[in-house]
């Protein structure tokens, strides 16, 4: 598993990559878990929670095949909306 820890202020926001299924966790959500399989997609589930625009977002990132080319695109798309990478753990082992 990989997890990106994001900033942008004083907010955090924490993504899980394990495999094909991304989880993202920060404050805005509650700190409740958005679980994203991407090989099974809820759309309405995604567009609730994230909007069009994330839905648009895990369209693209389902179209990558590996976990690294995964984590580039998310951090290509989190660095462009001003949130910046301050750690990243591999635990794989």
């Amino acid at each position: 598993m990989i997890t990106l820890f994001f900033s942008r202020g004083s907010a955090i926001r924490r993504v899980f990559i394990d495999g094909r299924v991304i989880t993202l966790l920060d404050a805005a959500v509650g700190n409740v878990p958005i679980i994203i399989d991407l090989d099974k997609i809820d759309e309405k589930q995604i567009k609730e929670r994230m909007g069009e625009e994330g839905m648009k977002f895990i369209r693209e990132i389902a179209l990558l095949k590996t976990d690294e080319e995964i984590v580039q695109d998310i951090k290509r798309d989190f660095q462009s909306l001003g949130w910046r990478l301050y750690n990243r753990q591999d635990d794989s082992l």
